[in-house]
Protein backbone atom coordinates (compact mmCIF):
# COMPACT_ATOMS: atom_id res chain seq x y z
CA UNK A 1 0.00 0.00 0.00
CA UNK A 2 1.21 3.38 -0.76
CA UNK A 3 0.05 6.74 0.63
CA UNK A 4 -1.87 8.64 -1.75
CA UNK A 5 -1.89 12.23 -0.44
CA UNK A 6 -2.27 15.60 -3.04
CA UNK A 7 -1.31 17.58 0.22
CA UNK A 8 0.66 17.61 3.42
CA UNK A 9 0.80 20.52 5.69
CA UNK A 10 2.75 20.30 9.06
CA UNK A 11 2.46 23.37 11.59
CA UNK A 12 4.31 22.43 15.01
CA UNK A 13 2.62 24.01 18.41
CA UNK A 14 5.64 24.06 20.89
CA UNK A 15 3.78 25.74 23.99
CA UNK A 16 1.28 22.40 23.68
CA UNK A 17 3.97 20.33 22.77
CA UNK A 18 1.95 19.09 19.48
CA UNK A 19 2.43 18.78 16.45
CA UNK A 20 -0.93 19.49 13.88
CA UNK A 21 -1.76 19.09 10.44
CA UNK A 22 -3.64 18.41 7.44
CA UNK A 23 -3.75 15.99 4.46
CA UNK A 24 -6.24 15.51 1.52
CA UNK A 25 -6.73 11.74 0.38
CA UNK A 26 -6.90 11.41 -3.42
CA UNK A 27 -8.78 8.17 -2.97
CA UNK A 28 -11.33 9.47 -1.04
CA UNK A 29 -13.47 12.21 -2.78
CA UNK A 30 -9.96 14.27 -1.60
CA UNK A 31 -11.47 14.91 2.09
CA UNK A 32 -9.20 16.79 4.40
CA UNK A 33 -8.17 15.51 7.26
CA UNK A 34 -7.08 17.00 9.83
CA UNK A 35 -4.05 15.45 12.67
CA UNK A 36 -2.46 15.86 16.23
CA UNK A 37 0.43 14.11 17.13
CA UNK A 38 1.31 14.46 20.71
CA UNK A 39 3.39 12.07 22.98
CA UNK A 40 4.26 9.55 20.50
CA UNK A 41 0.28 9.29 19.46
CA UNK A 42 -1.89 10.52 16.27
CA UNK A 43 -5.33 11.63 16.68
CA UNK A 44 -7.41 12.16 12.64
CA UNK A 45 -10.31 14.54 12.73
CA UNK A 46 -12.65 15.22 9.87
CA UNK A 47 -13.52 18.89 9.13
CA UNK A 48 -16.67 18.81 6.77
CA UNK A 49 -20.26 18.15 8.36
CA UNK A 50 -21.35 16.94 4.51
CA UNK A 51 -23.03 13.54 5.04
CA UNK A 52 -20.57 12.00 1.59
CA UNK A 53 -17.27 13.60 2.66
CA UNK A 54 -17.78 11.67 6.50
CA UNK A 55 -18.83 8.42 4.54
CA UNK A 56 -15.66 9.02 3.01
CA UNK A 57 -13.78 9.96 6.10
CA UNK A 58 -15.26 6.74 8.45
CA UNK A 59 -14.65 4.45 5.50
CA UNK A 60 -10.62 5.73 5.30
CA UNK A 61 -10.54 5.32 9.17
CA UNK A 62 -11.70 1.86 9.18
CA UNK A 63 -9.79 1.12 5.88
CA UNK A 64 -6.60 3.01 5.98
CA UNK A 65 -5.93 4.65 9.57
CA UNK A 66 -3.52 2.32 10.54
CA UNK A 67 -1.06 2.62 7.24
CA UNK A 68 -1.16 6.24 7.60
CA UNK A 69 -0.79 6.68 11.36
CA UNK A 70 2.59 4.40 10.26
CA UNK A 71 3.00 6.80 7.41
CA UNK A 72 3.21 10.10 9.51
CA UNK A 73 5.24 8.62 12.18
CA UNK A 74 8.00 7.38 9.40
CA UNK A 75 7.41 10.71 8.32
CA UNK A 76 8.83 12.35 11.64
CA UNK A 77 11.36 9.93 12.25
CA UNK A 78 12.88 12.08 9.60
CA UNK A 79 13.16 14.78 11.92
CA UNK A 80 14.82 12.74 14.61
CA UNK A 81 17.39 11.11 12.45
CA UNK A 82 18.20 15.01 11.77
CA UNK A 83 18.46 15.83 15.53
CA UNK A 84 20.91 12.79 15.91
CA UNK A 85 23.36 14.39 13.60
CA UNK A 86 26.07 15.56 15.52
CA UNK A 87 28.11 17.59 13.31
CA UNK A 88 27.05 19.45 9.86
CA UNK A 89 28.96 20.05 6.63
CA UNK A 90 27.61 21.27 3.55
CA UNK A 91 27.58 24.64 1.25
CA UNK A 92 25.52 27.98 0.95
CA UNK A 93 23.48 27.59 -2.60
CA UNK A 94 22.36 30.91 -1.97
CA UNK A 95 21.75 34.02 0.12
CA UNK A 96 19.21 37.14 -0.42
CA UNK A 97 18.40 40.34 1.82
CA UNK A 98 14.52 41.29 1.33
CA UNK A 99 12.81 44.08 2.95
CA UNK A 100 9.02 43.65 3.28
CA UNK A 101 6.63 45.95 4.47
CA UNK A 102 9.57 47.99 6.66
CA UNK A 103 10.72 44.06 8.03
CA UNK A 104 14.06 43.26 6.92
CA UNK A 105 14.55 39.69 6.41
CA UNK A 106 17.70 37.33 5.27
CA UNK A 107 17.21 34.27 3.64
CA UNK A 108 19.92 31.60 3.23
CA UNK A 109 19.73 28.51 1.85
CA UNK A 110 22.11 25.43 2.80
CA UNK A 111 22.84 22.16 1.47
CA UNK A 112 24.00 19.85 4.07
CA UNK A 113 26.08 16.83 3.02
CA UNK A 114 23.95 15.11 6.34
CA UNK A 115 20.53 15.72 4.65
CA UNK A 116 19.32 15.22 1.23
CA UNK A 117 17.23 18.53 0.96
CA UNK A 118 17.67 22.14 1.10
CA UNK A 119 17.26 23.85 4.45
CA UNK A 120 16.50 27.37 4.54
CA UNK A 121 17.00 29.87 7.26
CA UNK A 122 14.95 32.69 7.01
CA UNK A 123 16.34 35.65 9.88
CA UNK A 124 14.42 38.38 10.93
CA UNK A 125 17.40 40.18 13.09
CA UNK A 126 15.18 43.15 14.37
CA UNK A 127 12.46 41.04 15.89
CA UNK A 128 15.41 37.96 16.80
CA UNK A 129 13.44 35.31 15.40
CA UNK A 130 14.18 33.31 13.06
CA UNK A 131 12.40 30.30 10.69
CA UNK A 132 13.51 27.24 9.46
CA UNK A 133 12.21 25.61 6.29
CA UNK A 134 12.84 22.05 5.41
CA UNK A 135 11.02 19.56 2.95
CA UNK A 136 10.83 15.92 3.79
CA UNK A 137 12.42 14.04 1.61
CA UNK A 138 9.15 11.38 1.63
CA UNK A 139 7.12 11.05 -1.23
CA UNK A 140 3.17 11.52 -0.34
CA UNK A 141 1.72 9.90 -3.45
CA UNK A 142 2.30 7.25 -5.90
CA UNK A 143 3.51 10.17 -8.73
CA UNK A 144 6.23 11.17 -6.38
CA UNK A 145 4.76 14.47 -4.66
CA UNK A 146 6.19 15.84 -1.59
CA UNK A 147 4.28 17.78 1.40
CA UNK A 148 4.68 21.02 1.63
CA UNK A 149 7.84 22.59 3.42
CA UNK A 150 7.83 22.45 7.23
CA UNK A 151 8.55 24.98 9.87
CA UNK A 152 11.75 22.88 11.42
CA UNK A 153 11.94 25.60 14.04
CA UNK A 154 9.46 24.64 16.10
CA UNK A 155 9.88 20.89 16.23
CA UNK A 156 14.02 20.37 15.73
CA UNK A 157 15.70 20.53 19.53
CA UNK A 158 17.58 24.17 19.80
CA UNK A 159 20.84 21.91 19.86
CA UNK A 160 20.50 21.10 16.52
CA UNK A 161 19.86 24.17 14.49
CA UNK A 162 22.91 25.80 16.60
CA UNK A 163 24.95 23.00 14.92
CA UNK A 164 23.88 23.38 11.64
CA UNK A 165 24.29 27.42 11.62
CA UNK A 166 27.41 27.92 13.36
CA UNK A 167 29.47 26.48 10.71
CA UNK A 168 27.77 29.06 8.36
CA UNK A 169 27.88 31.92 10.62
CA UNK A 170 31.09 33.04 9.60
CA UNK A 171 30.60 31.90 5.30
CA UNK A 172 27.20 34.15 4.82
CA UNK A 173 27.80 37.55 3.52
CA UNK A 174 25.19 38.83 6.04
CA UNK A 175 27.52 37.59 8.69
CA UNK A 176 27.49 41.38 10.59
CA UNK A 177 23.99 41.58 10.35
CA UNK A 178 23.69 37.64 11.58
CA UNK A 179 26.24 37.89 13.84
CA UNK A 180 24.05 37.19 17.08
CA UNK A 181 21.15 35.00 15.60
CA UNK A 182 21.36 31.37 16.98
CA UNK A 183 23.73 31.53 19.91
Amino acid sequence: MKSELNSLSVRPMLKNQKITGYFNLKNYDNIIVGFELANGEISFMHYSEEEKNNKSFNKWLLNEKDFYTTFILNYFNEITKINEINSFKGMIIGENSVAYSGVQRYVLKVQYEEIPNVMNFIFFPNDGRFELLYQIPIPINSEGGFGSNIYMEEILQKETIQRMWEPFRDKTKYRLQLIQMLR
